[in-house]
């Protein structure tokens, strides 16, 4: 039974991807860097500064879906070793 846990939990989606390509947000923020970086050269601060702010929301999920995809590895590797455990000692 524990073995079917196991399996289930390698079989959830990587949350660590936004439609099927890594690091979107990162893609995603550097292209608000870019953007604002035009708005500001041709002068439309405001713009600039709404662009910016998305760029770095968007940086900030990039690093909470990172970490999601660490502690999610992490736990899958947790309940492995606890199988291997309970196997060794039956």
């Amino acid at each position: 039974m524990d073995e079917t846990r196991i399996d289930d939990a390698a079989q959830t989606p990587n949350t660590y991807t936004l439609f099927g390509v890594k690091r979107m947000w990162l893609i995603v923020s550097a292209a608000c860097l870019l953007a604002a970086a035009v708005l500001g050269w041709r002068g439309q601060f405001d713009a600039t500064f709404v662009t910016a702010a998305l760029g770095v929301v968007a940086w900030f999920l990039d690093q909470r879906n990172l970490l999601r995809a660490r502690s999610s590895a992490a736990d899958i590797e947790d309940e492995e070793a606890k199988v291997t455990e309970t196997d060794e000692q039956a």
